[in-house]
């Protein structure tokens, strides 16, 4: 199972970063899961319109079985923190809805 868990600022709701952890398990060993390659596209997607496209200073790591982005907010006017928070949760969103159409047993959001 692929655990995904959205990062928010302490004191507000706006989401500033994101980790996948896990496989989904979804194929038989040695088959292309479509689950993770979904969430994978759209990790990694994400990771690359915040750093390319909204040019906002970001940490990320993409390895097997673990993704992780984090964006570093110091410094960053509201106008890019609203575009942040709303760039994560379209992958929020997103995420949801392969964890609706397959099932909690592949994608779980904590």
């Amino acid at each position: 199972m692929i655990t995904v868990t959205f990062h928010s600022l302490a004191a507000e709701s706006q989401l500033n970063g994101f980790s996948l952890v896990g496989h989904a398990g979804y194929a038989k060993p040695g088959q292309p899961d479509i689950v993770c390659a979904a969430l994978t596209a759209l990790s990694t997607g994400t990771i690359g319109t915040l750093q390319d496209i909204l040019q906002v200073p970001i940490a990320y790591e993409v390895e097997d079985g673990n993704i992780a982005c984090m964006v570093r907010t110091d410094g960053l006017d509201a106008g890019k923190l609203h575009d942040v928070d709303l760039i994560l949760r379209s992958l929020q969103l997103a995420v949801q809805q392969i964890e609706l159409s397959y099932g909690d047993e592949y994608v779980k959001i904590n």
